[in-house]
């Protein structure tokens, strides 16, 4: 536990010299004020370090047992090599300082002696080299460049250096939940921390409604996909303009399409069966041939108490979806911007928050096998709602056939494991790091050791990941709501315990839907407040 100590000297050491060595060049304003910034950025990731050592009552003589108590001997291992990490990025953090002062020093004058700024900040010595360099343009400007270079190494380490922070604060509270799910629940937390409900909670009342409500919407979903089987169509996974039992369709007839509104009813016992439309492939031409009639549709083997009205929408409500470009495109061609849609952050969060929302009614149906950034496509309307569809086609064939592999080996397994929901929510999880990160998953791979998942991303390194490094990325780009729906659906193939959660479903609604909620609701302040031009 003293590594934690040496750590904080070592960052507020850092923070002071370069406090010292901004404030004696404000007169280069540009580069004073890029210093500052990154003053304040040490600062804070001293603050968070010394924030959790008092929460968890960290000392520099206490025992270790002390520490396996709070996280278990697996927790404290994996806490501590974060902590060496976070030890190697503080050294480091200190050299690109010493870089950064450095270039004010190359221009001492001639016999001043060598110093080692790390331990030791000469401002006298700083001062003279100022002077000189004020006196010369050419000076100035290899001075400005070369502060300004060094300043963005440093920010690069301070990125890692926050991501650390994060992955040491996630870790903390996961090891403790573990260990003392009552000890978790009774600490007070800010908004986004998780919150565990215990039986007798009023919110598991709501909670349970909730699922059946999703429970019936699925079956539902999936008598749609049997019926909509051979057409080519476009579901809408986020469609705030309709109700929310009721399901919107793009259908592609050669080179026409129709827009479509899907409302569950219930049939009488006495219902001619041969009066109803079997497909949606079948109800169409009907309603196009009189949409002022109501089209009935009940698909093949259906009960008549699942039976579907068949309309047309008064207003277009995936139709200016048809010819966007999809998420992927954007994704991978972010450099691009003549060419896509640009994904603002208010974007981001929105998308993320329907794209959640709208996925909890079609866990465990057929239509979540299509979820991909490839057949994504999204738009904001001008009254700032945003919109989002997705193909009914396949995606990535390496994600498919993985997550296929891991299907089959829970139902290998003794207790012949129901992995479809984990599948679908890593689905999800996949698709929303796509989106925060705006750069797409090279690829994941079955793990033998835990017959879960690997994430690999070629711009986070060559390594595999797990949900705390990916969550913390995400995370510091986005906000810690966003972070925290990212690690539940990725820890699902990652995770023994939720691995093996047969309620995993009530946990999605639980910690995920919960978050994009507090999502939508900064979507609608920062509405208020103004927002970008629709597109």
């Amino acid at each position: 536990m003293a590594e934690v100590f040496p750590i904080l000297s070592a960052i507020s050491t850092a923070s002071n010299l370069l406090f010292s060595f901004a404030n004696q060049i404000k007169k280069y304003r540009q580069v004073s004020d890029r210093l500052f910034d990154l003053q304040e950025n040490l600062d804070a990731c001293e603050i968070t370090l010394e924030s959790w050592r008092r929460k968890y009552d960290v000392q520099e003589r206490r025992s270790i047992v002390y520490m396996h108590v709070f996280f278990g001997r697996s927790g404290w291992e994996k806490i501590q090599r974060t902590l060496g990490s976070i030890k190697i990025i503080s050294k480091t953090i200190d050299k690109e300082i010493d870089g950064v002062v450095a270039g004010a020093t190359k221009f001492r004058p001639r016999g001043a002696p060598q110093g080692q700024y790390g331990s030791k900040y000469d401002e006298q010595l700083v001062r003279d080299c100022l002077r000189r360099i004020s006196r010369n343009t050419a000076w100035t400007r290899k001075f400005n460049l070369s502060v300004l270079g060094k300043a963005d190494d440093l920010q690069i380490e301070l990125e890692r250096l926050n991501r650390k922070l994060i992955i040491l604060e996630r870790l903390s509270d996961g090891y403790l939940e573990r260990e003392h799910p009552d000890v978790f629940h009774d600490i007070r937390r800010l908004p986004g921390r998780r919150v565990i409900l215990r039986v007798g909670d009023s919110r598991m009342a709501e909670i349970q409604k909730k699922l059946l409500e999703a429970l019936s919407a699925r079956k539902d979903a999936e008598l749609l996909h049997r019926a909509g089987q051979g057409s080519q169509c476009h579901i809408g996974i986020s469609v705030p303009q309709i109700h929310k039992r009721d399901f919107a369709f793009l259908l592609t007839n050669g080179d026409r399409t129709h827009e479509i509104l899907i409302h569950p009813v219930k049939f009488r016992q006495v219902t001619d069966r041969n009066r109803l439309q079997p497909s949606i492939s079948a109800a169409v031409p009907a309603l196009i041939r009189d949409a002022t009639l109501p089209c009935y549709m009940l698909p093949l083997n259906a009960p008549l108490s699942t039976g579907f009205q068949v309309s047309m929408p008064k207003v277009n409500l995936l139709s200016d979806l048809e010819f966007r470009e999809p998420l992927s495109r954007a994704i991978n061609e972010q450099q691009n911007l003549l060419s896509q849609q640009v994904i603002h952050p208010q974007d981001q969060v929105a998308i993320a928050a329907g794209l959640i929302q709208g996925c909890f009614r079609l866990l465990g149906s057929s239509w979540l096998s299509f979820l991909d950034s490839r057949n994504i496509r999204w738009r904001r309307s001008a009254d700032g709602r945003w919109t989002t569809m997705m193909a009914a086609s396949s995606g990535d064939g390496s994600t498919t056939r993985t997550l296929e592999q891991i299907l089959n080996a829970g139902r290998a397994r003794r207790d012949r494991r129901d992995l479809t929901k984990h599948t679908q929510m890593f689905r999800i999880g996949l698709l929303l790091v796509e989106l925060a990160l705006k750069t797409p998953v090279t690829y994941i791979e079955f793990d033998p050791q835990t017959s879960g998942a690997k994430v690999f991303i070629d711009q986070l390194g060559v390594d595999a990941l797990d949900a705390h490094d990916i969550a913390a990325e995400v995370e510091s780009r986005t906000n810690i709501l966003y972070g925290n729906v990212v690690f539940f659906c990725l820890s699902v193939l990652q995770d023994r315990e939720m691995m093996g959660n047969k309620e995993i479903e009530s946990s999605y609604y639980k910690d995920v839907i919960s978050q994009a909620e507090e999502l939508e609701s900064l979507v609608r302040v920062e509405r208020r407040r103004g927002s970008p031009s629709p597109h």
